[in-house]
């Protein structure tokens, strides 16, 4: 097969250990089917422990064309299903390997080796508070070190990996996120500036940043209104903090949006109060 003037004579396996739809996941929704349209046979194996949201995630991907084998973790380390993994890619043979995130890393990994993947690649898709651990660089590395090509979402997210971990910060190729942008800008069709939020409500997010910035933002500019758009753990806080201010009437939360397109041209302003990462896909 030709794609992208590169020749293979196999499939593209990516893999990963889903829970449900938060970036690393929205971003694969657009990536892997595009990556079919364009001529590439892909493929993608998901990790899981049968998480309704991971379900969800399954449909919306097999949805979009994309054929999915899904393998049950029973606890992180699980010696069965990394057999399974084993078997799995022994059976079916892929040309290239494509893990993200920790999970499917390590198994598809250490899985890829022992199978002879002819290329092995891994995505690092954000910044972790685990990752600062005092081992777990160590451990990152070494299963890293099976990967041919090593891929950050940012420049940032690869200085990250070197200062916490001890990765060369110069070995990882950068490939953003992106978003599918409509042909033309059209003009901002409501009265009232709107802004919007796009990521996890997690606290890298900077959420609380923003609604205490709202707050002063509306002694000034009174009909100013936020939507929020994503899940997390935070919401509940999130919300008990809005009305705390007492803005909650001129704050949505939207909840997972999808696609975020709609929501980013609805909006006057795109606010990013991350105190960590950059936009947000969900």
């Amino acid at each position: 097969m030709s794609a992208g003037g590169l020749v293979t004579d196999g499939f593209v396996l990516h893999a990963q250990k889903v829970a449900g739809i938060s970036g690393s996941e929205a971003h694969l929704l657009q990536l892997l089917p595009d990556l079919r349209d364009r001529g590439w046979d892909i493929r993608f194996l998901m990790l899981h422990e049968d998480e309704p949201g991971a379900w969800e995630f399954a449909r919306e991907l097999e949805a979009r064309g994309v054929p999915l084998d899904a393998i049950r973790l029973r606890a992180d380390v699980d010696p069965i299903a990394f057999g399974e993994v084993v078997a799995h890619l022994a059976r079916r043979r892929p040309r290239i390997l494509h893990t993200h995130l920790v999970h499917a890393d390590v198994y598809g990994q250490l899985a890829g080796t022992i199978a002879r993947v002819h290329l092995r690649l891994s995505t690092k898709h954000g910044f972790n508070e685990f990752r600062e651990g005092r081992f777990f660089g160590i451990a990152d590395r070494t299963v890293g070190s099976l990967a041919h090509v090593h891929i950050a979402i940012s420049r940032g997210l690869a200085h990250y990996l070197a200062e916490t971990e001890g990765f060369d910060e110069q070995s990882f190729e950068i490939v953003h996120y992106g978003i599918a942008a409509g042909d033309a800008v059209g003009p901002y069709g409501q009265t009232e500036p709107r802004l919007l939020c796009v990521g996890r409500l997690i606290p890298i997010k900077g959420h609380l940043v923003l609604l205490r910035a709202l707050a002063q933002a509306r002694s000034r500019v009174p009909r100013i209104a936020l939507d929020v758009a994503g899940r997390g753990p935070l919401e509940p806080a999130l919300k008990a903090f809005a009305r705390e201010l007492g803005i909650e009437s001129s704050v949505r939360f939207l909840g997972f949006v999808s696609p975020v397109q709609r929501a980013i041209e609805d909006a006057a302003i795109v606010v990013v109060p991350s105190i960590g990462e950059g936009f947000g896909m969900v």
